[in-house]
């Protein structure tokens, strides 16, 4: 692919060169660093405005860490500077400005990937059940339950879901492979879907999953949502897929509050879920809502696949329902994964959403 900014630059550029279109922004939201380009600096560009583009970014990311920068000597002491004291670089690309950051976590590259299974503000301050059953009820997330998932894109079978169903049953199939090391011939996993929103795409990630399964296993499916107009959706629609999956116990969906203290404890006493499907729902709840989600899953489970969005934005906060980037494995949660690997059909390209499977429990 051809650099959108011209030729790749050196290390040894000149500072003024290696800037050409190129603003740098601080720490504060909306506060500009004058710096090279006075005349065209871009100053009180709300960060709320920037965009990300990845192959826009791409040449400059590299040079965004200024631990790498003070460790080569060949990188010039004004960049080596400039990369000190601010979060990122804005770049202008064809009329548009793109926000190009440091990569969170520890990056993409620093794990294993996963594949051996080849936000509205009418939304503020509404309750959590509230806030999602008018998501359902009015389609806010687009879609129509019939062609398409009222979950949003991100949850109609297509082939970002059907990557996410091959990490689930890969999760499930380490277990497998578990059970059949300590002698098992004859077992149950159990797989929890949390949340489980419409079970639009699920009902075929589930006739896959029963494809795999080893001689002698079966598949207990439990789901469940905050939202009852998602809930009487989903439950609607299990009998039908009950009759084509004799290898599968899906189990009556029921509504819950995940980020209720002790929740999945005291529903389900002394079951231990082998892995739980968390697909697009930490993203659309405030912070002190994620630490208790995780928390009540840490409590009862033994992996966890969900969206690593590495474009995550931890520190925003957001009402229920309302949608912000967020990634486990960067602070304050810190956490690494089993494996990673890249959604290749994101709902934006701003999240840079990947799937993951962790082992629990997590930091919280």
């Amino acid at each position: 692919m051809q650099p959108l900014l011209g030729k790749s630059p050196q290390p040894n550029s000149e500072p003024s060169k290696l800037l050409e279109n190129i603003w740098t922004f601080g720490y504060q939201a909306t506060t500009s660093v004058r710096l090279l380009q006075p005349q065209r600096l871009i100053s009180q560009v709300p960060r709320s405005q920037h965009l990300w583009r990845s192959d826009v970014c791409a040449l400059w990311l590299p040079m965004a860490s200024p631990e790498q920068l003070k460790t080569r000597p060949d990188s010039p002491r004004g960049i080596r500077e400039l990369f000190d004291s601010v979060r990122g670089v804005v770049v202008e690309s064809q009329g548009r400005r793109y926000s190009c950051r440091p990569q969170r976590g520890t990056g993409q590259s620093s794990y294993p990937q996963c594949g051996k299974e080849s936000g509205a503000v009418f939304l503020q301050g509404q309750p959590t059940k509230d806030a999602f059953d008018l998501i359902y009820r009015d389609a806010v997330w687009g879609g129509d339950g019939v062609s398409s998932s009222k979950s949003g894109r991100g949850s109609s079978w297509g082939v970002g879901t059907k990557l996410l169903c091959k990490t689930i049953t890969e999760a499930l199939m380490e277990v497998a492979a578990e059970r059949q090391a300590a002698g098992q011939s004859d077992f149950e996993l159990n797989l929890l879907d949390a949340p489980s929103g419409d079970f639009f795409w699920m009902p075929g990630c589930l006739e896959h999953i029963s494809s795999k399964l080893p001689e002698g296993a079966k598949l207990n499916y439990q789901g469940v949502d905050v939202s009852t107009v998602a809930k009487d959706t989903a439950e609607g629609k299990r009998a039908s897929a009950q009759a084509s999956l004799p290898k599968v116990k899906i189990e009556p969906f029921l509504a819950m509050d995940l980020s209720e203290a002790n929740i999945l404890e005291r529903t389900f006493p002394g079951k231990k879920f082998d892995v739980i499907n968390c697909h697009d729902a930490l993203q659309h709840n405030p912070l002190s809502q994620v630490k208790e989600i995780v928390a009540n899953f840490n409590k009862c489970a033994n992996r966890l696949v969900v969206d690593v969005d590495m474009a995550g934005t931890n520190a925003q906060d957001i009402s229920p329902g309302q949608f912000r980037a967020i990634d486990l494995t960067d602070a304050p949660f810190n956490n690494k994964p089993e494996c990673l690997v890249v959604n290749p059909d994101p709902v934006s390209v701003d999240e840079r959403e990947h799937f993951a499977i962790f082992k629990l429990p997590l930091k919280a």
